[in-house]
């Protein structure tokens, strides 16, 4: 799982990657909340490959998904979760727009 932490003009001001097993990674919302507030993120994307081809959710998934968007919700953080597969990749609907520039 990568995570990008991103401020108010959307330039990225931390990452974080998240290894795991051949079937889980093992994410704490916490430490996510924690690397937002000490970069000073204003917003939140979450990058998440199911390399089983298989994108469907599985129930932890929904949970920390909802905890981690709670929280940043609370804290006027933007939240999104990209999913990925070998052959699909899902952005959910409820998103902003953001512009990235790369040249800078």
């Amino acid at each position: 799982m990568l995570i990008l932490y991103l401020d108010a003009q959307n330039k990225l001001t931390c990452m974080q990657v998240i290894t795991g097993t051949v079937n889980q990674a093992v994410v704490f919302p916490r430490e996510v909340i924690k690397h937002a507030i000490l970069s000073g993120a204003c917003a939140i994307i979450m990058v998440h490959n199911h390399p089983s081809g298989n994108i469907k959710p599985s129930d932890s998934d929904i949970r920390i998904t909802n905890t981690i968007k709670d929280v940043c919700k609370s804290l006027d953080i933007w939240f999104t979760i990209i999913s990925l597969s070998e052959e699909l990749i899902t952005i959910p609907l409820e998103r902003r727009e953001l512009y990235f520039n790369g040249g800078e």
